[in-house]
């Protein structure tokens, strides 16, 4: 099978990290005169010992088995070790060294499996982020490592084929890095300080020796198409900008009651939060005997943002937990607080509000006890790098 582009507004991958459940590939057609590339291969072949659009790295001897990629192809009983298998479907070279890759695996206990993202060639994995995926108990238990960075999987239960869905990403303009198991709820691996570079291919291998390797559904997608649209992005963008899992906020513009908070600062740090990911983070503003909490939650609606007249717009402020000066607000401590006109993505500034602060708040001490104090005032949010 060759190289697919689609020209689409719409397109899901099976196994993405914003699609965890493997549905099958959808897409609709619009006016857009862009498209996401990808390609994607099931093996649906008749057996071969050479399989097409792939470059086998010797000693390795791959080839097409039943309907799967398979190493070693000659015994059909073992593997040879650390084989490696090169994808020759070259991605258009607008995001080069930014890329998805998903394959399937039939595991057994202390497998190793490897993938191999952004190679700068489509004979070795020269260039390439390698990921290791090793499973200490099949299928249900893994590691994932990308450079010093690992996670422990424990929950992982394989389809009704047996088949385990390995998932990786790369961002060379941030210099992270993802990787996932589709059968699993559990937090996948975000790392950063990666060096990514340029290239275009991608590539998987094993060095599991003491049975016959089978694959299935391999999948390489850019994350972006030529005119910065999502195409299947594990990455939350500002204008293209990834973010980190970092990020900083700061209560800027007090005013009258609530000039006590300006200069307050967090960090916002990335969790997990159960699949409902966010950056958290809090501060306790403090005027003598007086104090009050504020606990702040940013998200990311979707992936992309490329509207330039509306930076930020996939993002959104509001608190995480109650507060006693948030009664003024339109929906209370409740409120969500979308980007203003202000805020920019290169340099980074969410800027939210304004956040009204009011005497008739009679459970806020922030600044003043309750009932005294100037009347009003009103505050700003900042959300930089």
């Amino acid at each position: 099978m060759g190289s697919i582009y689609v020209k689409s507004g719409e397109i899901q991958f099976w196994g993405s990290p914003t699609n965890p459940t493997p549905v099958g590939i959808a897409f609709s057609v619009d006016c857009c005169p862009c498209g996401c590339w990808f390609y994607y291969d099931t093996f649906n072949i008749a057996d071969t010992t050479t399989p097409p659009n792939f470059y086998e790295v010797s000693p390795s001897d791959w080839g097409i088995s039943g309907f799967n990629l398979v190493e070693d192809y000659s015994t059909g009983t073992d593997g040879t070790a650390n084989a490696q298998i090169i994808c020759t479907q070259e991605q258009p070279s607008d995001h080069a060294g930014e890329q998805q890759l998903y394959v399937e695996v039939i595991p057994e206990d202390g497998d190793i499996y490897y993938l191999w993202l952004c190679n700068t060639s489509s004979t070795s994995v020269t260039g390439g982020v390698e990921v290791i995926f090793e499973c200490t108990t099949a299928p249900s238990q893994w590691t994932v490592t990308i450079g010093g960075d690992s996670v422990n999987y424990t929950g992982v239960t394989a389809n009704g084929l047996g088949f385990v869905g390995l998932g990786a990403c790369v961002d060379a303009d941030s210099d992270m890095a993802k990787a996932w198991i589709i059968q699993s709820a559990e937090e996948g691996l975000w790392s950063e300080g990666v060096t990514v570079g340029s290239g275009r291919f991608s590539a998987i291998g094993h060095n599991n020796v003491s049975h016959l390797n089978v694959f299935d559904n391999y999948r390489v997608a850019e994350l972006r198409d030529t005119a910065g649209n999502t195409c299947d992005d594990c990455f939350c963008r500002c204008l293209g900008i990834a973010m980190p899992k970092e990020l900083t906020l700061t209560v800027v513009d007090a005013t009258g009651r609530a000039s006590c908070a300006g200069g307050y600062t967090c960090t916002l740090t990335w969790e997990w939060n159960a699949g409902t990911s966010r950056w958290k983070g809090n501060y306790t503003v403090v005027n003598g005997a007086y104090s009050q909490f504020f606990e702040w939650c940013l998200t990311c609606e979707s992936a992309g943002d490329n509207d330039p007249s509306n930076p930020g717009q996939n993002f959104s402020l509001s608190l995480c937990s109650s507060t006693g000066c948030a009664s003024v607000w339109p929906d209370g401590y409740l409120t969500v607080w979308e980007p203003t006109s202000a805020s920019t993505c290169n340099p980074l500034l969410l800027r939210f509000g304004p956040m009204p602060m009011s005497i008739t708040d009679l459970t806020c001490s922030m600044c003043y006890p309750p009932g005294s104090g100037d009347a009003t005032g009103e505050f700003y949010i900042e959300v930089t790098l």
